[in-house]
């Protein structure tokens, strides 16, 4: 029976994709849809052409199934006797709540060849490395955050491809930077303190400045430029100082409240005469 399936943007620009053939490219996805959750089809042509094709009874499905694994994107195989199809890359991005092995048992999955296994489970999803007591340097970038592999990327691709140089790095968003560059640097000033501990000191300083993450990377950069010892204590003084001298920023806009003792400080040292002042002692009179 067939199933829901995700298909990633990418696809309907990948090279290899675009190469298809009409009819191939329109068969790919359908051929995903009737796959059971381990990525692996019956390799029937003629029914996966009424199921796939009803309304073109003249189409080779041979011809389409041998397009599609010159393409790398299925592969043929036999298990006891049956021809059967494997998807490439299949289960690492299709994730069903219950999967079913409805074309062969799971048993009988987990002993196919580990080359036929690597091919429809794909490569391991890479997580992220820890930074704790690693000296990073602030100013530097490093991978942007977000970029992950190509979905529909396989070895051939991998082993075709070559990098640009002189391509200048994606602008890091701030959070991802203050929790790999920052984290980085705030280890190395307190080796004995745990991650934990410092992540929790990024994380005040974000709520203090309401995430708005800029200013504080600006901080921590200025903080190791200067080669401050202690940016626990040096850092929320600068935050303060960002806000204007205020632990909360300002409502209004930031306009000080009329007759406020802020106001006529910044009234009197502007030279400016405070009505307010002249009217109570008025009054006093």
């Amino acid at each position: 029976m067939a199933r829901i399936r995700s298909i990633h943007p990418s696809l309907f620009t990948h090279s290899r994709y675009m190469r298809l053939s009409d009819l191939a490219a329109r068969v790919l996805p359908g051929i995903w849809c009737e796959a059971d959750d381990a990525g692996l089809f019956d390799w029937e042509p003629e029914t996966l052409r009424v199921r796939l094709l009803p309304l073109h009874p003249d189409v080779d499905m041979d011809a389409v199934l041998a397009e599609l694994e010159a393409a790398d994107w299925i592969k043929s195989f036999k298990h006891d006797g049956s021809d059967l199809g494997a998807c490439h890359n299949f289960r690492r991005y299709q994730s069903p709540v219950n999967p079913s092995y409805r074309v062969i048992d799971k048993e009988d999955f987990l002993k196919l060849p580990p080359e036929l296994l690597r091919y429809v489970n794909g490569r391991k999803k890479r997580k992220r490395k820890k930074v704790k007591g690693i000296e990073g340097n602030f100013d530097k970038s490093s991978e942007p955050y977000g970029n992950s592999s190509d979905p529909y990327e396989t070895e051939r691709d991998r082993d075709s491809s070559s990098k640009e140089e002189g391509v200048p790095p994606v602008a890091l968003r701030g959070e991802y930077r203050l929790f790999t560059e920052g984290l980085a640097y705030l280890g190395a000033c307190y080796p004995d303190k745990s991650e934990s501990y410092c992540r929790k000191m990024i994380g005040g300083w974000r709520k203090k400045l309401h995430n708005d993450d800029p200013p504080l990377i600006a901080i921590l950069q200025r903080a190791q430029r200067e080669d401050i010892a202690d940016p626990a204590s040096w850092v929320p003084d600068k935050i303060d100082r960002h806000l204007g001298g205020d632990k909360k920023p300002r409502k209004n806009g930031g306009a000080l409240e009329y007759g406020s003792p802020e106001a006529e400080a910044a009234l009197s040292k502007m030279g400016v005469r405070v009505p307010w002042k002249a009217s109570a002692g008025k009054e006093a009179a």
